[in-house]
């Protein structure tokens, strides 16, 4: 009977130790899973937080193009609106230079009409100045101008009175003149 106590304690003994040794392992079991859950955990965290910096670094590298592409676009468009300001004022400048041209040509063109009527009006006072003083005494056109010759006799000899009929030539001389205020005589001649 002792033996078969004995033998009931060991297997009691051993029962607990497999008892032991279960829950031990057990417990072990449930030690490791429970680390590699706390590991699974922290890397799946440490995963995320990657990803989240990951994805925080994509935007703000996605929100610099952006912002480096809209500089761009920005300065484009500067250099575009300054490259237009350049070609209006060219063209400006352009038109205010044919304008000028314009003015000056149209200037020139009417300065050479004035001149052409001027000419004209004063070959035409020349023609009435001719005909008029040939009416009176002989008249010639020349380099010179318009040339009246007195050729007759004007005075007396040894006196200095006019004859008559020279008297009147030159008070028909003296009414045209009048007429004509501008014209300038030089006069020629000589006496005995």
């Amino acid at each position: 009977r002792s033996l078969t106590v004995e033998r009931k304690e060991e297997e009691r003994i051993a029962a607990e130790k497999a008892a032991a040794a279960a829950k031990a392992k057990a417990e072990a079991k449930a030690k490791a899973a429970a680390e590699a859950a706390a590991v699974r955990q922290r890397t799946e965290a440490e995963a995320a937080a990657a990803k989240q910096r990951t994805e925080a670094e994509a935007r703000r590298q996605a929100e610099l193009a952006a912002a480096r592409e809209a500089q761009l676009r920005a300065e484009a468009a500067a250099r575009e609106a300054e490259a237009a300001r350049q070609e209006a004022q060219l063209r400006a400048e352009a038109a205010a230079r044919d304008a000028a041209a314009r003015e000056a040509q149209l200037q020139t063109e009417q300065a050479r009409a004035e001149t052409e009527r001027a000419r004209k009006a004063a070959e035409a006072l020349r023609a009435q100045l001719l005909e008029q003083f040939n009416r009176i005494m002989e008249t010639r056109d020349s380099a010179r101008g318009l040339v009246v010759t007195m050729a007759d006799v004007l005075f007396d000899t040894g006196k200095y009175d006019l004859r008559p009929p020279t008297r009147e030539a030159l008070a028909r001389l003296s009414e045209i003149a009048l007429a004509h205020p501008g014209l300038r005589f030089d006069v020629e001649g000589h006496t005995d």
